[in-house]
């Protein structure tokens, strides 16, 4: 190979790498802007229904909703549990809808440890981990979105929150 062919392999070699890079960024932000499009309203969740409360009575009941994405080892989730645990009754003019990929024994073990297990307003969904970042996007936990009762969103929380924080948006 002669000097010129290896200036040309390598000026293709690096626009091939650029463009890979390129697309694959315009992906990723038309990806997040589905998300954020998707979320911006109160999103049909592809889950299964975890304990007693087996209705989709969160969907209708005209009431704010607080979806909280959690994995019960995550210390900051654990916090949350306890913090809206302790204020149970301010959250009860809202509905909580808890969120994991976890297996059901999982969720259900979270949520009778946190006391937050068979109320009226709480609801515990199992989403499959394949479906979390085409509903949610890439996220982490705890990650809680508000939506008023219209079923719009107001405000969206990544990472541990405090209750009073919470509730400042219901």
């Amino acid at each position: 190979m002669n000097k010129k062919s290896i200036i040309i392999f390598v000026f293709v070699l690096i626009i091939g790498v650029a463009s890979v890079m390129v697309y694959q960024t315009a992906t990723k932000l038309i990806h997040q802007q589905h998300t954020a499009q998707q979320l911006s309203h109160l999103p049909e969740l592809p889950v299964q229904e975890v304990g007693t409360a087996a209705t989709n009575g969160w969907r209708t009941n005209q009431k704010p909703t607080l979806i909280v994405f959690f994995n019960s080892e995550c210390g900051h989730c654990q916090y949350e549990a306890t913090a809206i645990q302790e204020k149970l009754p301010e959250f009860c003019r809202a509905n909580l809808v808890f969120v994991s990929e976890e297996d059901v024994d999982k969720i259900e073990a979270f949520s009778k440890a946190y006391k937050l297990n068979n109320h009226p307003t709480i609801w515990w969904l199992k989403i499959a981990p394949e479906e979390v970042y085409n509903t949610f996007g890439n996220i982490g936990v705890p990650h809680v979105w508000v939506y008023d009762t219209a079923g719009v969103l107001v405000k969206e929380f990544k990472g541990e929150t405090k209750p009073e924080a919470l509730l400042e948006w219901l």
